[in-house]
């Protein structure tokens, strides 16, 4: 299997069924794998994943062995053909590993709040980036070792609204996660510092 942006014939093609991209990372490979089996079956959505990792031969080894038809790894991909192609899907995926203990937040969030794709977090216990997304009403979010639910999700995502779930995302991204955003927060935190200090 070539990795290669999708030429016009399969562009058409997909254009008839729901596409979700996800941008990759060596996180929750076995889990994203099993997602994809789960989802063979189904003939109305497509998963087309984003770069490279060092796990990503496990993904490649998944697509040479069993031969899925809706599942495709892309590679790297130049930064305009990048910006070019998120914003042509219509769902952004996080997937993260069950086992994390720490808490975080991908930076990937970030690129489908911009491209205005509601974001379906499959995510350890404890960090809250699948809270953020399903409370904010622009996402849904499901454990990384549950399936199921993610089969759910999918479900859900594939009769949602999502020209409304992802002007919500855009509009939560404007308000929480701009560069003059975070500076207002960072200045106000050094002020509550300096203030402790002069106290104590």
């Amino acid at each position: 299997m070539q990795d290669s942006v999708p030429g016009p014939v399969e562009v058409i093609q997909l254009s008839q069924k729901f596409l979700i991209v996800i941008v990759f990372s060596h996180q929750g490979i076995s889990f994203m794998i099993d997602c994809f089996r789960a989802c063979r079956e189904r003939d109305d959505c497509f998963f087309l994943i984003c770069g490279k990792g060092v796990n990503a031969y496990k993904i490649q080894t998944y697509i040479e062995q069993e031969n899925p038809t809706h599942v495709k790894l892309l590679g790297n991909l130049p930064h305009d053909e990048y910006e070019d192609m998120v914003p042509a899907c219509n769902v952004g995926l996080i997937f993260m590993d069950y086992r994390f203990t720490i808490p975080n937040f991908p930076s990937r969030l970030l690129s489908y709040l911009q491209a205005r794709l509601p974001v379906l977090c499959c995510t350890d216990p404890n960090t809250d980036v699948g809270d953020v997304c399903a409370d904010g009403g622009f996402g849904w979010k499901c454990l990384s070792n549950d399936v199921s639910a993610f089969c759910a999700a999918v479900d859900s995502a594939c009769t949602a609204d999502l020209r409304s779930m992802g002007a919500e995302g855009y509009q939560y991204l404007l308000k929480h996660y701009t560069a003059e955003k975070s500076f207002h927060i960072i200045m106000q935190d050094a002020k509550n510092v300096l203030c402790r200090n002069r106290k104590d």
